[in-house]
C-alpha cells in the first residue's frame, strides 16, 4: 500500500450537528489521506461555520455551492477535484470505523478490485451490523434488484471514478454500479465493519412502502422468485437478495427484463 494516495469525498447539506464527527473520523484514522473534499450543497444551517473550523487543516478542502442541487451533483463536483489513486465515499452524518482506509485498500489490492464497500454498524439505536455480498458473483447477481453496497462505505479506483459520473437520479448509486458493471469493473465488499451508519428517527420508524395494487404486487413477487431461482449463486447470496427485495417492497421499474 506504500505510495498509494487516498482522497475522501463528502456531500454535505444541513449537517451542522454531524459533519465534524465525520471529518474527524477520517483525520483520526491510521492511514494518511491526501484530501478530504467536502461539498457544501447550499446548506442553510450552520454547516458552513462548522467547516470553517478546518481552515487550518490542509487536507480538508471545502467547496460551497450557492444552491442545493442534490447528492449526485455534489458528488460529481467533488470527483472533479480528486487526484488520489483511490477515492473513498463518506456521508456527512456517518463515521469511519478506525482502520477502514487501510483495511479496504489491503482488500482491494489483494483481490484486484475497482470498487469495494464493506459492512456497516448502525447507530445510535438500534445497533445492528448490516452485511453485504462479498463475492463478485453475489454482487453482480444483486444488481438487477437492489444495491449490493452500502453507498457511503464504498471506495473506488480513482481513475475509474474520474472517468464516470453519478446520474442525476434518486437511484444515483445503483445506476452507477450497473454502468461500472457493464464496463467490466471488479466489485467486492470487505467482510468486516468499516463504517458507522447513523440512523435517524424517520428511518427507525419507516415501514415498507404501501402496495396499493395487490394483483401487480403478486405478479412482481412471482417474477422475482422466478429470476431468483435462475441466479447462478449460492444460497446465502440468494437469501440476501430476497431479504433486500422484501425490504424495498417492490422491484424497480424495468428489472424484469434485466435477467432475461
Amino acid at each position: 500500500m506504500n505510495g498509494r494516495t487516498v482522497d475522501y469525498i463528502i456531500p454535505a447539506y444541513n449537517c451542522s450537528s454531524t459533519i465534524a464527527e465525520a471529518v474527524d473520523s477520517i483525520l483520526a484514522d491510521d492511514f494518511p489521506v491526501r484530501q478530504i473534499i467536502v461539498v457544501d450543497d447550499g446548506s442553510t444551517d450552520q454547516t458552513r461555520d462548522v467547516l470553517a473550523r478546518y481552515s487550518c487543516q490542509p487536507a480538508v478542502k471545502v467547496f460551497r455551492k450557492n444552491s442545493n442541487e442534490g447528492v449526485a451533483a455534489a458528488l460529481n463536483l467533488a470527483i472533479q477535484m480528486t487526484t488520489g489513486d483511490y477515492v473513498f465515499r463518506l456521508d456527512a452524518d456517518d463515521v469511519n470505523v478506525h482502520g477502514r482506509t487501510r483495511a479496504t485498500l489491503a482488500y482491494m489490492l489483494e483481490n484486484d478490485l475497482d470498487v469495494c464497500g464493506g459492512f456497516v454498524q448502525t447507530f445510535p439505536s438500534p445497533r445492528a451490523v448490516w452485511k453485504y455480498p462479498t463475492s463478485a458473483a453475489g454482487i453482480r447477481a444483486a444488481l438487477p434488484f437492489c444495491s449490493p453496497f452500502a453507498h457511503p462505505s464504498v471506495c473506488f479506483r480513482g481513475s475509474i471514478l474520474r472517468s464516470s459520473e453519478y446520474p442525476n437520479s434518486r437511484l444515483e448509486d445503483l445506476l452507477l454500479w450497473r454502468k461500472l458493471s457493464a464496463d467490466g469493473c471488479k466489485f467486492g465488499n470487505v467482510p468486516r465493519v468499516v463504517l458507522g451508519y447513523r440512523l435517524h428517527p424517520e428511518q427507525q420508524t419507516k415501514s415498507l412502502p404501501h402496495i396499493e395494487n395487490t394483483r401487480n404486487a403478486i405478479a412482481d413477487a412471482r417474477a422475482f422468485l422466478q429470476m431468483l431461482t435462475r441466479l447462478d449463486v449460492g444460497v446465502a447470496d440468494k437469501l440476501w437478495i430476497a431479504r433486500r427485495y422484501l425490504k424495498v417492497g417492490r422491484l424497480l421499474r424495468g428489472r424484469r427484463d434485466s435477467l432475461s
